[in-house]
């Protein structure tokens, strides 16, 4: 779940679609929470998917350290990337704000964590800009990343946390935020590429309806929103 405080915009040029900060919020705060409406699907039900899911997918989601293939339901799935982000991780299932946000301002996150299998150039504009962006980013860079996370961690329990509910139910990321075990380092996070669901149509598959997915399969059956996914 995203942090009530965000909205999504239209902010033009090549970006298009965000994310942005509908009032300020400060450092510490918890933007994401993995929740139970977020679909988790391992990759041997994704392999039974038809290409119209495998799209959606290939679009919005990012993959566990197991090869778990995790759809967000709501806004933060639009969150776009930055070599600057202001939004990091803290484990898979958290995502903190490493600095405060203003009103106003995009809320960008960090692509090269999201055990995607892709390299593709960077144009973020940020002054520490990688300029290309992949798979393995988190095992070269993921360290600066964690620096950014261990210094707002202790600016948690000083900042709102409307997530509070959520977390509750993330005992163990709640350890970390609460200073009661460190945090996973991002390279722990990294999926080898062995692991990572195939998200590719087969080459089979051809137009029709479409069928359910296979959510008997799956972690958490919930339905998906297609008028929303603009699938038709």
């Amino acid at each position: 779940m995203f942090h009530p405080h965000a909205q999504l915009a239209d902010i033009g040029g090549e970006v298009g679609l965000a994310l942005v900060a509908s009032r300020p919020i400060p450092a510490g705060t918890v933007m994401w929470a993995l929740c139970d409406f977020d679909i988790i699907l391992d990759r041997h039900v994704v392999a039974d998917l038809s290409p119209p899911y495998r799209e959606i997918l290939d679009r919005y989601a990012f993959i566990s350290p197991d090869g778990d293939c995790i759809l967000q339901w709501d806004l933060a799935r639009f969150g776009n990337h930055s070599c600057d982000a202001v939004l990091h991780s803290v484990g898979f299932d958290v995502e903190i704000a490493v600095r405060d946000i203003a009103a106003g301002e995009q809320i960008t996150t960090e692509y090269g964590n999201l055990n995607r299998d892709f390299h593709f150039a960077c144009a973020c504009g940020a002054r520490n800009c990688r300029t290309h962006i992949r798979h393995d980013d988190s095992l070269h860079f993921g360290h600066v990343w964690d620096e950014q996370v261990a210094q707002v961690l202790p600016l948690y329990r000083g900042v709102d946390q409307p997530l509070a509910a959520v977390l509750a139910r993330r005992p163990h990321a709640l350890d970390v935020l609460e200073g009661r075990r460190p945090p996973p380092p991002s390279r722990s996070m990294y999926c080898p590429a062995s692991r990572l669901p195939d998200l590719s149509p087969p080459p089979e598959a051809g137009p029709g309806r479409i069928p359910a997915p296979p959510s008997a399969r799956s972690r958490y059956s919930v339905t998906m929103p297609l008028q929303s996914l603009d699938i038709v």
